[in-house]
């Protein structure tokens, strides 16, 4: 078993260390720890403590990239495998399947925890700043580690049960969404109690296990608890769970092992009675609209689904309005947008990663029609499973017609171009990743988030040019359209 493991994790090493796309990651991260003390320094002459603002934002920076990090690595640990129809052969060659668990993450998990370790004599450069103290700075890398520990686990289950990477992505976005909020709810609900009660000591309990919360007491002032709190050790025991769990069913993993070139996701292949309704049919006069439409975006089925779902969406909005002390119905708006991104985003990477690893660009370059006639026909079926969000967020949009005005007036106009940069990064990336072009498409969001912030507090850009900041993401946005159909020939050529 051990030697099996060995040799998974000396190639996923030896992997890592040849790809530039792992050392082009490293270095956004790095690059983005130092926009966070450019600003910290640019905001120094507000603020009396400027490293706890470089603390605040390169803590901040390291959860959103670790989750983003979690959701394209460790998602793909199985999943790959049976996409490449390898899962097999591994078992045959004699690794058990705890070895072979053991060894596809090993390396993942290695990777991410040394870009922890590698970030932690820089960030002690915020005590001799001020405002921070060696506590806060140990536990909060102590609680980063165990996070990672925690997704590392619940990517290896995620990626044990589901049968391709698109599926373990979104399983593992919905749990990580449920780790969010529900602690904050159970805190909200704790306040409501009588303090100390059996019930309030509970839901705090609960409430204490993320880390989205806890990074707000870590960077209080006076903190003075433990590193070896409550987050620790919850997220260490889940993520023990959750590797456990993966052990148990990885039996379940074998059972269909099909790949993600020739699947037809969801869609019934009967050709008569109910079900003959939601199979692909005849072919439309646009085949590249229908192929994507069916076989990207689910077909008629998974859009009924989502026509269940986005409506479905405002419960959940109006309950967390509730804790946040909002309208429910901006909260319903935000919830739908970002929803509306992320599977834009994924919808899009999908549509273009089947082509890339199902090696047809060649063929579809060679068809009759410009690269751009079948580049927008695909992206067009592919994002036709987003008309139920679109419509929603519309309907929403109607009933508050006034706030959406006030809020394009007021920089909204920047934020929404800012947001759509995600999609064109995601297919940017989606031509040369495997995997993980959408965590890619929102990291690099969120660096040029803080370039715009930092363009702003130095006094490069005057609050009176937010407009401008509009016409640049939008320039950003047709210079990704341009580079992704002038790329296509080229990864044909190859």
């Amino acid at each position: 078993m051990f030697h099996g493991t060995l040799a998974l994790l000396e190639r996923s090493l030896r992997v890592d260390a040849r790809s530039w796309q792992s050392h082009l990651v490293r270095f956004g991260l790095m690059f983005g720890i130092y926009l966070c003390l450019v600003f910290a320094v640019a905001m120094s002459w507000r603020v009396g403590a400027p490293g706890l603002q470089f603390f605040s934002a390169s803590l901040y920076l390291n959860i959103v990239f670790l989750t983003l990090l979690g959701i394209g690595l460790f998602s793909t640990t199985i999943t790959e495998e049976k996409e490449e129809d390898t899962l097999g052969l591994m078992l045959m060659a004699g690794i058990s399947p705890l070895g072979l668990l053991a060894g596809k993450l090993a390396g993942r998990l290695l990777q991410a925890l040394l870009l922890i370790a590698v970030q932690y004599p820089f960030t002690l450069l915020a005590i001799t700043m001020g405002g921070v103290t060696s506590a806060q700075i140990q536990a909060a890398y102590i609680g980063l580690a165990c996070y990672t520990l925690m997704l590392a686990g619940l990517g290896l289950l995620c990626s044990t049960l589901a049968p391709r990477s698109r599926t373990a992505g979104t399983w593992m976005v919905i749990a990580l969404m449920a780790y969010g909020l529900i602690p904050y709810f159970c805190g909200y609900l704790g306040g409501l109690l009588t303090p100390y009660s059996t019930a309030d000591r509970y839901l705090q309990w609960i409430a204490s296990m993320s880390l989205f919360r806890q990074a707000g007491a870590i960077l209080a002032t006076g903190f003075g608890e433990s590193p070896w709190n409550s987050q620790v050790t919850s997220n260490l025991l889940l993520g023990a769970l959750c590797c456990g769990l993966a052990w148990c069913s990885f039996g379940t993993a074998l059972r269909e092992p099909v790949t993600e070139v020739t699947t037809r996701g969801g869609l019934s292949r009967n050709r008569s009675g109910l079900s003959s309704t939601f199979s692909p049919g005849r072919t439309w006069n646009n085949p590249f609209v229908w192929k994507d439409f069916y076989f990207i975006s689910g077909g008629l089925s998974r859009l009924l689904i989502r026509m269940v779902l986005y409506p479905a969406l405002f419960g959940v909005a109006w309950i967390m309005s509730i804790t946040w002390s909002a309208v429910p119905l901006d909260v319903y708006q935000v919830f739908l947008l970002w929803a509306l991104l992320w599977e834009m985003s994924l919808l899009t990477a999908t549509a273009i990663q089947a082509e890339v690893r199902g090696q047809t660009i060649a063929s579809l370059v060679m068809l009759p029609g410009s690269v751009v006639y079948f580049s927008y026909s695909k992206l067009l079926g592919a994002l036709a499973g987003t008309i139920p969000g679109l419509t929603c967020l519309f309907i929403a949009c109607l009933f508050d017609v006034r706030g959406v005005y006030d809020f394009l007036r007021h920089e909204g106009d920047a934020i929404v171009s800012l947001l759509l940069l995600i999609p064109h990064y995601t297919a940017v990336y989606a031509l040369f990743v495997r995997w993980g072009a959408v965590p890619l498409g929102f990291g690099t969001m969120v660096a040029t988030y803080f370039l715009v912030v930092l363009a702003f507090q130095s006094g490069i850009v005057s609050p009176a040019g937010v407009h401008a900041v509009t016409v640049v993401m939008l320039m950003i946005c047709v210079a990704c359209h341009v580079f992704v159909v002038s790329s296509i020939p080229r990864l044909a050529a190859r």
